[in-house]
């Protein structure tokens, strides 16, 4: 494991208190390897901010794929997010939920991406407003 980046969540209501919700720290992985990953999500990934009605908008960070075997070893890698089959298919999608953790494993695989640069750097700038990085980005 690297070192952790310390994160908390804004809440939406103005003048509250932010308050500590995660710890996550970077796995120490090669360079290829955050490439690989990185190439796995223009190629297969599904990025984007969505509107919500419940939460006003939400983030994904998604993965498709029919090989399990490839979304395990990304999600042990990265050492979060969940796999899981897509009903009555033989598809399956890893996805990462959390926000400090998205937007962490997003900041370390954005200069390698190509396709999805963009729509990374829209999730990114998003979860920027609802994440604050209190002992900064750290490997």
């Amino acid at each position: 494991m690297g070192t952790p980046i310390y994160q908390t969540i804004k809440t939406s209501a103005p003048g509250q208190w932010t308050r500590r919700v995660n710890q996550y720290s970077l796995p120490k992985l090669q360079e290829w390897e955050w490439g690989y990953i990185a190439g796995i999500v223009d190629g297969e990934g599904c990025l984007g901010l969505y509107q919500s009605k419940r939460d006003g908008a939400v983030t994904r960070f998604a993965i498709g794929q029919k090989d399990v075997n490839l979304l395990f070893w990304i999600r042990n890698k990265l050492n979060s997010g969940g796999v899981y089959q897509i009903k009555s298919t033989n598809q399956w999608t890893y996805n990462i939920t959390n926000c400090p953790t998205k937007l962490a494993i997003l900041l370390k695989i954005l200069p390698y991406l190509i396709v999805k640069q963009t729509a990374a750097m829209i999730v990114i700038e998003y979860l920027k407003t609802k994440v604050e990085v209190i002992d900064g980005y750290s490997e």
